[in-house]
């Protein structure tokens, strides 16, 4: 049968010209997969034409195509690429956190968050930085009859970038560091020991393991207390403070003003450090959360940098302030990540520009260009009626696990 139809000839004309378009067609849906939002592009691409190449040699080995020539092709139609998003200023992104913020009022007796704050540091006698974390939950009393807790877990530490592992893997990859004394966030699994603080004791260990929950009061007397310069905050004065932005920054810098900060530079960075505060780790209202966003929105020098992802891949939109600026330009820039759908803060981020001298001189920890020296992200903040959950390692506490009583009137 196979030879019958051989003898039979080659096709009409109008078939091997339907034949020639179906081929040329083949190149069609590169361009539309090119588009599909469930395929990459190049991927789609090279399936698309290892088939069209396939076809084609076929095509070839019988000769020709039915008419016994090659069918043409038709490249696909070139669409321009889709602008890029345009950037969005940093007064905009801040405005409308302030909108999206849900201000619905809430009630709870703690205001409760978790976050991971940590750093990258350059451990004693290393050629690489390492990134650390800690993971704080706070649950601040609304009642100043009740204790404001603080549950701390290392999260460990690790070679901060890959450049960093190489140098890491170099040195026998180490799985514990020493740091200095001034870098130290805690104590494998302990709350930092005065001789740290007062730097008798000159370095502390690093692990690379996470280390296990322990609990402690923020403070030996109940109730929480936050301080800034000029001003004792109370979750009562945090709920008296204006919902107005204007009304907001001018209560701000009467407390700085009683605090003797009258230096413009100082001023507009300790409105960015308390309004930074009232976004999440102070126990706000959610109206105060909203001036506060739209207080950041007037400052100056506030910055856009678009779109980016925080530590754990989370995406938002970032505005950043450049810090400490000298004859050489500024040496650190602070950041805020912010989700643009709810307006709640994602993370913060403090940036080395230019080391500062200090670190430059230092042997045992000096910095680098785009090392992270302070970041926090957070997980949750959220008001709850629900009492503090306390691990069974706690400090500060008696036999009973209850904070200890002061030793004097003012400690």
């Amino acid at each position: 049968m196979v030879a019958e139809l051989l003898d039979e000839g080659g096709p009409s004309p109008e078939v091997t010209a339907k034949g020639r378009d179906g081929l040329a067609g083949l190149t069609v849906p590169v361009a539309v997969r090119r588009h599909a939002r469930w395929t990459k592009p190049a991927l789609a691409a090279g399936l698309v034409a290892a088939s069209v190449a396939g076809l084609m040699t076929w095509n070839a080995a019988i000769g020709g195509g039915y008419g016994g020539e090659a069918a043409p092709t038709r490249s696909a139609p070139t669409r321009p690429a889709p602008p890029p998003e345009p950037l969005m200023s940093a007064r905009t992104i801040l405005l409308a956190a302030a909108e999206n913020l849900d201000k619905t009022p809430s009630k709870g007796a703690y205001w409760y968050t978790r976050q991971i704050v940590g750093d990258q540091v350059r451990p004693i006698g290393a050629d690489y930085v390492i990134e650390r974390g800690t993971e704080i939950q706070n649950w601040i009393p609304v009642s100043p009859k009740e204790y404001h807790w603080i549950v701390m877990r290392e999260t460990g530490a690790k070679p901060a970038t890959s450049a960093d592992q190489t140098a890491w893997r170099r040195a026998g990859s180490p799985d514990r560091w020493q740091v200095t004394a001034s870098d130290a966030l805690g104590v494998s699994g302990k709350p930092i020991p005065v001789d740290v603080i007062t730097e008798k004791i000159k370095s502390v260990p690093v692990p690379a393991a996470a280390g296990e929950p322990f609990a402690m009061p923020a403070s030996l007397r109940p109730g929480w207390t936050g301080f800034v310069p000029g001003a004792k905050l109370t979750p009562a004065v945090l709920r008296g403070l204006p919902t107005d932005q204007a009304d907001l920054k001018s209560r701000i810098l009467g407390w700085l003003s009683s605090a003797g900060i009258k230096d413009a530079d100082q001023r507009n960075e300790r409105l960015f450090n308390i309004g930074s505060n009232l976004l999440a780790a102070d126990p706000a209202p959610p109206k105060v959360r909203a001036a506060a966003y739209q207080m950041l929105a007037g400052l100056p020098g506030m910055r856009s940098l678009g779109t980016v992802t925080d530590r754990l891949g989370r995406t938002g939109r970032a505005v950043a302030v450049r810090r400490d600026d000298g004859p050489d330009g500024p040496r650190r820039e602070e950041r805020l990540i912010i989700d643009p759908v709810t307006g709640r803060l994602l993370a913060t981020e403090e940036i080395v520009l230019r080391p500062d001298d200090v670190h430059v001189a230092s042997r045992s920890a000096p910095q680098r260009p785009g090392q992270v020296v302070r970041f926090s992200v957070m997980l949750d903040a959220r008001w709850t009626d629900e009492a503090p959950v306390l691990p069974k390692k706690r400090y500060n506490v008696d036999k009973n696990g209850n904070p200890k009583k002061p030793e004097c009137a003012r400690c």
